[in-house]
């Protein structure tokens, strides 16, 4: 199977996502991007069950690391409506209690998934082939309730739990934003169009995994990739095949790195 198509509908519907303001409360911009998940999913959907994988490991991979990457948009723009349509009328006190109580419900899904938290977070890979092929699972390696009533052609064990990781990720993200807007009013928080990458879009893979890899940031790629071509409205496209082709590097395979040591050196240097 070439997954070219799968890697296509992952980035229009970030582009798409990416075009529909999220900033406020309005409710109709939430469903705007979950009509936008759906539609993406089922194109996905359709285009799997029309197509064999080539082997496992591209099955793992599909559905470990790229449909998730949809699920996760369309629980986190779900929870966002939810949260927003549910939002109660009153006191700054109650909205900040409702907004902790949705933290709490955050915390508790990873306390009650801790293992395979850790697992999905720190990119392991032993029990992969449990977790994400088809029919293959075991009752005591905890399965995701919601896994009862899904497709089986469509999901894994775990792959719906992979997505849940990564989208309350975002949704903490999120309601911390909302808590801090309301402990500070005036506080302005600068927009994504302020911020632009002039480098190329193997600089930023390269940064990202460097990000990751040092555990300055603890997050997995997906998560991180993510939250970058936000930040800078930038479309990565297929970023595993650009780490590919850095790991293939002849000379320095930390260009970027290696040019940002000598540029902060320089700087150094000459401050005066």
């Amino acid at each position: 199977m070439n997954l070219d198509f799968v890697h296509t509908q992952i980035r229009e519907l970030q582009t798409t996502l990416a075009n529909i303001s999220t900033n406020g409360s309005d409710i109709a911009q939430f469903e705007a991007a979950i009509v936008a998940c759906l539609e993406h999913h089922a194109s996905v959907k359709e285009y799997i069950a029309k197509n064999e994988f080539q082997d496992t490991a591209q099955e793992i991979h599909f559905f470990k690391e790229l449909k998730p990457q949809i699920t996760s948009k369309h629980i986190y723009f779900l929870k966002l409506y939810g949260i927003h349509s549910k939002m109660p009328i009153g006191s700054n006190n109650l909205i900040k209690e409702y907004l902790q109580t949705e933290l709490t419900k955050i915390d508790n899904f990873y306390k009650n998934n801790i293992e395979f938290c850790r697992y999905y977070s720190s990119n392991s890979c032993y029990n992969d082939e449990l977790y994400f092929l088809r029919g293959s699972f075991k009752v005591r390696l905890d399965l995701d309730q919601s896994y009862l009533d899904l497709d089986k052609s469509f999901n894994t064990s775990h792959g719906f739990k992979a997505a849940r990781i990564i989208a309350h990720r975002d949704i903490k993200i999120y309601v911390d934003q909302l808590l801090r807007r309301i402990d500070r009013p005036t506080l302005t928080i600068p927009t994504e169009s302020q911020l632009e990458w002039s480098g190329s879009k193997t600089d930023l893979v390269e940064l990202i995994y460097g990000l990751q890899e040092s555990g300055i940031i603890k997050s997995d790629i997906n998560t991180i990739a993510q939250h970058f071509q936000s930040i800078f409205t930038i479309d990565l496209g297929d970023f595993y095949k650009t780490w590919t082709e850095i790991r293939a590097r002849k000379k320095d395979k930390t260009k970027l790195f290696s040019k940002i040591i000598v540029d902060l050196n320089n700087r150094i240097e000459n401050y005066d």
